[in-house]
């Protein structure tokens, strides 16, 4: 795994801390999908494996995810074709997912 920035450390913690409220691990998974790198996405990949969290922040972490790999996907198609081209991938892409 790449190097985690001291950033994503301290979020995956937050995500994962067990005794912290639920509201603060939602909101660490939020920005975790926000940072939108290949490490954040890792990150939430390692959170919704993690059998100790309640399963709707595991589906959480996992939709966060999903976000990134739309996100990614959608700017690379954006470089090679049409406007119309890229909204039907992307519309296929979201009824996979």
């Amino acid at each position: 795994m790449p190097e985690q920035t001291p950033e994503l450390k301290k979020l995956m913690a937050i995500a994962a801390d067990l005794e912290l409220a639920a509201e603060m691990r939602i909101k660490a998974a939020v920005l975790l999908g926000k940072i939108g790198t290949r490490e954040a996405l890792l990150a939430l990949l390692k959170l919704a494996a993690n059998e100790e969290l309640v399963p709707e922040e595991r589906d959480f972490a996992l939709r966060q995810a999903r976000g990134i790999i739309i996100w990614k996907i959608g700017n690379k198609l954006a470089k090679f074709g049409s406007k119309t081209k890229f909204k039907s991938i992307k519309l296929k892409m979201i009824w996979f997912l």
